[in-house]
């Protein structure tokens, strides 16, 4: 699947974005106020060269820039190809909600994850299984899965869009959602490095989790 594994996360954590034909906000939790730990997938992908050197030279194999988007019409682009095969699965929902959520998903990548180091760390794994997953089928399966998380992820989007919004971006149960979807996409990989960043991942995931917008802004800015 080419770039909705990453789409997800980082609306996973990103935190990743939306439009969807339920924006009820039903989260009560209290915000976490403790110790929000510096993010582990920054951390991991800097503590070495040779991590970033994997992540770049996959990049520049594929011709991409690290902080410039690949062409995303293409008809060979994984959203593209998701969007037309839900399209066609699940007839008019493809075209009222798989491409706004596209739309929502590529404004948090090129807005709030360019806050700094973490963000454009995110932004660059982005682009990084955007290319892994490039010649990945996609499955009936995999387009239940996306359509699934879409609610969710919508919720998130919008509590992040909101300036005034004080409460919880996202709850223990969103991330469990999350994570469900992670770890379906996460088979699709099969290198070490690659799956030590998913865990990197998930384990923002769990720092993040009940944490307020200024919190989660200054952990992207970092």
């Amino acid at each position: 699947m080419k770039k909705i594994f990453l789409l997800s996360f980082v609306t996973l954590i990103t935190m990743i974005f939306v439009i969807s034909c339920n924006n009820e906000d039903t989260v009560n939790s209290k915000v976490d106020y403790s110790f929000l730990a510096s993010s582990k997938l920054k951390s991991f992908t800097y503590k070495s060269r040779t991590i970033k050197d994997v992540i770049n030279d996959e990049l520049l194999d594929a011709q991409q820039k690290i902080d410039t988007p690949p062409d995303d019409g293409q008809p060979d682009c994984s959203a593209v190809k998701v969007s037309e095969k839900t399209t066609q699965s699940f007839s008019g929902y493809g075209l009222s909600v798989i491409e706004p959520f596209i739309s929502k998903a590529r404004l948090f990548r090129n807005d709030k994850l360019t806050l700094g180091d973490t963000g454009l760390t995110y932004k660059d794994v982005y682009y990084y299984f955007s290319t892994v997953l490039k010649d990945n089928e996609i499955s009936y399966s995999d387009v239940t899965k996306f359509v699934n998380i879409i609610p969710t992820v919508t919720n998130i989007y919008n509590r992040m869009s909101d300036e005034n919004y004080d409460g919880v971006i996202f709850d223990s149960s969103e991330r469990d959602e999350l994570i469900v979807f992670i770890n379906y996409y996460s088979q699709k990989l099969n290198t070490e490095v690659d799956l030590e960043i998913i865990e990197a991942i998930k384990d923002d995931l769990y720092n993040l989790t009940n944490r307020n917008l200024e919190q989660i802004e200054g952990f992207i800015s970092q």
